[in-house]
């Protein structure tokens, strides 16, 4: 029991001094990452979230968008002024990526990226890439209307960023749906 018990503490006062290192490295968490990002978008505390339900009709239609299986039960979002803000996450190449989509009647207003630790994803964070999705929408086919021009090397980051960018414009199709 004394062994337990030593152990315990040790992996406890390990896991405060890792957690100390971070904090004192100004590392984030990624929670932290979308906290900061919603309170910069919505210049203070973010309204409460709404949730969109992933129903047996809608899981196929974001299966089919993103090309693999999804697992979760709902998608959370958060309303202002008719925009909605999306956080989207997947994996681009073997690495996670995070992505801030706001859509507005429909469309792309903005694309940010919250996290990515790729090391080719770092090139999509540019400004002059993400700008092409302003104004960007899906055709009745769910695809999106407008090429996006790629980034040699780093072709699975952008090929991520697009299918975020049209599973955010399905899913504000659904939720104004829904809510007509």
């Amino acid at each position: 029991m004394q062994i337990y018990l030593i152990k315990t503490t040790l992996i406890c006062i390990f896991c405060l001094i890792i957690g100390h290192v971070q904090f004192v490295n100004g590392e984030e968490t990624v929670d932290q990452k979308k906290s900061l990002y919603l309170e910069e978008i919505f210049q203070g505390s973010p309204p409460e979230p709404g949730y969109l339900w992933i129903t047996p009709l809608i899981r196929p239609k974001i299966e089919a968008v993103i090309m693999h299986g999804y697992n979760g039960f709902r998608i959370k979002y958060w309303d202002k002024d008719d925009e909605t803000v999306w956080i989207l996450e997947d994996v681009a190449k073997e690495k996670p990526v995070c992505v801030g989509l706001i859509t507005y009647q429909e469309k792309i207003n903005r694309l940010d990226i919250i996290f990515s630790t790729g090391k080719w994803g770092r090139q999509v964070q540019n400004i002059n890439f993400t700008n092409q999705f302003n104004n960007i929408e899906i055709d009745e086919n769910g695809i999106l209307n407008k090429h996006i021009d790629g980034i040699s090397g780093a072709t699975l980051s952008v090929n991520v960023l697009s299918r975020l960018a049209q599973l955010a414009l399905l899913l504000d199709k659904i939720k104004h749906s829904q809510s007509n």
